[in-house]
């Protein structure tokens, strides 16, 4: 829809004396440095016992499923061995991240697979899926029900502000542009109020989709084409924890599982893995520290700027000034107002165990706090940076102790 305002608008790096490993992010088939992360080129020829990038392959049905999680798994014993290991790791996460991101899927129906975009595609119809997308979406309805800036009924709002990111222009910006702004205050009204939409659960795996009147007359006047429901802010969260469920039935150890926008889950890892802080300082994007991942942990994140000209593509951002004042552009959101949150610049929750998502949930409720709030919040494993303050970071007190500042990055660490 256009909005026409009037007015003013591969590889790692193995160190052989400590076997220290580093994890690695991708953008698309570019490596990019999400987290300060070090890494060198692994002989393809003679596999030597060491750490390994773990990367799925795509498909034809969603041709970059292979993008949503990959991995980092030592392999030890002959050159054999080390092949056997890598490839069974490569199949499992194949397999698994396919079928993951099939079930996941709010935009998709598929012949091969339940998926959520079947429940969207059905409005107001009994739907049956599968026990896991059943479960994922039970799970992230209740979530929804609760005070936490997350719910499963956002996805227009999510959209909405994907178009604005991905237009080089940014014209629809809402200090640009009062028409777009207008429609954002009304959709996330509409999105506030709970009256407008619901998804039953019918057991057996029934689940049906309804909308208010008032909604549906909405979507026909803005030719709304998104859909009702989707994981949004917590969909790699659920992505890497259906992924990491399989790794740990299948008994792997000593790796890491880890998406595109930066959160980690690592499986009884037995060599020292380290998960580098980013920060954007002056217009640079710096590492200041790490935290330090020695047993089993997940790392939630939430980076409010694009590292590299790579990541835009699933991490898109940008700054606008108005009347002297910079607003900070990015996909996490308040859905109190409808706009970006403009006080945090990067935030990262640590925590012991595999619960991946209640740890992003944490952060995605910090999207609707102040700075004061967000200081005063007590989230545990908490780490994060503001826009308002250079060279400066924030670490809850019990995470103190895993986290080691970079002294040559020249920030001051606060216990909060």
């Amino acid at each position: 829809m256009a909005f026409v305002d009037q007015d003013d608008a591969g590889a790692i790096k193995v160190s052989r004396k400590h076997f220290t490993l580093r994890v690695i992010l991708f953008a698309v088939a570019i490596v990019a440095a999400i987290g300060g992360i070090t890494y060198a080129i692994i002989s393809a020829t003679k596999l030597d016992p060491g750490v390994y990038t773990i990367t799925a392959s795509p498909d034809k049905e969603n041709p970059y499923n292979n993008q949503g999680v990959q991995g980092s798994f030592y392999f030890g014993g002959s050159s054999g061995e080390v092949k056997a290991l890598k490839n069974a790791t490569t199949e499992l996460l194949n397999k698994e991240l396919r079928a993951a991101s099939y079930r996941l899927d709010e935009t998709k129906t598929y012949e091969i697979s339940s998926s959520i975009g079947a429940v969207n595609a059905k409005i107001g119809e009994e739907v049956t899926v599968d026990e896991r997308v059943y479960a994922v979406l039970l799970d992230a309805y209740n979530k929804s029900k609760e005070d936490n800036n997350f719910s499963i009924f956002a996805a227009p709002l999510f959209d909405a502000w994907k178009d604005v990111l991905n237009d080089a222009s940014h014209e629809n910006d809402p200090l640009r542009n009062a028409t777009y702004a207008s429609y954002l205050e009304k959709l996330t009204g509409i999105i506030a109020d709970q009256s407008n939409y619901d998804l039953l659960f019918l057991g057996e795996g029934k689940v049906k989709l309804t909308l208010s009147a008032a909604y549906q007359a909405f979507r026909t006047e803005y030719e709304i084409t998104s859909p009702v429901i989707s994981l949004n802010s917590l969909h790699d969260a659920y992505l890497l924890k259906e992924v990491q469920s399989a790794f740990e039935k299948q008994g792997f150890k000593d790796g890491v599982l880890f998406t595109l926008t930066g959160s980690l889950a690592s499986i009884e890892p037995s060599h020292p893995t380290t998960y580098g802080a980013l920060d954007k300082d002056a217009g640079k994007v710096l590492s200041y520290g790490a935290f330090d991942i020695s047993k089993s942990a997940v790392v939630a994140s939430a980076i409010h700027f694009t590292q590299s000209e790579s990541s835009y593509l699933y991490n898109p951002s940008y700054d606008i000034v108005k009347d002297g004042v910079t607003y900070h552009r990015s996909l996490y959101l308040n859905l109190g107002t409808g706009m970006p949150n403009n006080d945090i610049a990067a935030s990262y929750i640590k925590r012991d165990g595999n619960d991946i998502v209640g740890a992003s949930l944490d952060l995605v409720s910090l999207e609707a706090k102040t700075f004061e709030e967000i200081k005063a919040s007590g989230k545990d494993g908490l780490l994060f940076t503001s826009w308002n303050e250079s060279k400066k970071a924030y670490i809850a007190s019990a995470a103190k102790s895993g986290f080691k500042l970079d002294e040559t990055s020249h920030y001051s660490l606060t216990t909060i």
